[in-house]
């Protein structure tokens, strides 16, 4: 093989490795850019909808009811609240697949629910007023009843947040496992077409160096000229 066609294969081969490299490196930025927008960055937003229940609400709306307390706490109640309501608008905004988009679906109307019967009961801790009628709620377990379902819902969130961050890591993985062994196999061949080149390279010199044999020159035979007799 000509070595101008061996060079024209390896640059072939360079080319393909950076066209590769350069699609394996654009699919990881999108897996990573999904793992970030769509599985990390959101387990926060969920996990405070989920102590929003878990702390203010079961401290004071579940359990045994005491008026004082949960009315010094109000301010602390709302402020969560605020903060809870402007994380879950922004997880809402996130790419879901279907079954998170059913969770959150069920999710939303359990939420609209609890927050109806808990907003009605810090308005009357607030004001003071139907006091009795908040124990009587709290002391039945009906808060607890509706904020259960949310929580563990939330909870199954999280952890298909978690299960599909690491479908995600894998695909990551296999794209950089098949890259890899790409490499390993141009760079093979690579080698191969290299040293070949390197030994055509060679050759061509030693024959550059060889002298060049001068072809024997045939001498023609000298004509002897006739003697030339003169007339008398």
């Amino acid at each position: 093989m000509k070595k101008h066609i061996l060079m024209i294969i390896l640059t072939v081969i360079m080319i393909s490795v950076a066209i590769y490299g350069k699609m394996v490196d654009a699919k990881i930025n999108d897996y990573s850019g999904q793992l970030v927008k769509n599985n990390l960055d959101p387990q926060p937003w969920l996990s405070k909808s989920f102590d929003y229940y878990g702390s203010p609400i079961q401290s004071y709306f579940t359990g045994r009811f005491d008026s004082i307390k949960a009315k010094a706490n109000i301010d602390n109640i709302k402020a969560f609240r605020k903060e809870r309501d402007s994380l879950w608008a922004l997880y809402l905004k996130c790419d879901m697949s279907e079954k998170e988009q059913a969770i959150v679906s069920k999710v939303n109307g359990e939420i609209k629910e609890a927050d109806e019967l808990v907003d009605e009961l810090i308005e009357n801790v607030e004001e003071d007023k139907n006091l009795k009628y908040t124990d009587s709620i709290v002391s039945s377990g009906e808060v607890d009843e509706l904020i259960n379902p949310i929580m563990d819902d939330t909870n199954e969130l999280i952890d298909l947040q978690s299960s599909e961050g690491t479908d995600i890591i894998k695909d990551m993985q296999s794209n950089l496992e098949t890259f890899s062994a790409f490499m390993v196999g141009t760079l093979a061949l690579s080698f191969v077409l290299l040293g070949n080149i390197v030994m055509q390279y060679y050759k061509d010199l030693k024959a550059s160096k060889q002298p060049i044999r001068k072809a024997s020159v045939r001498k023609k035979p000298v004509v002897k000229k006739k003697p030339v007799t003169k007339k008398k």
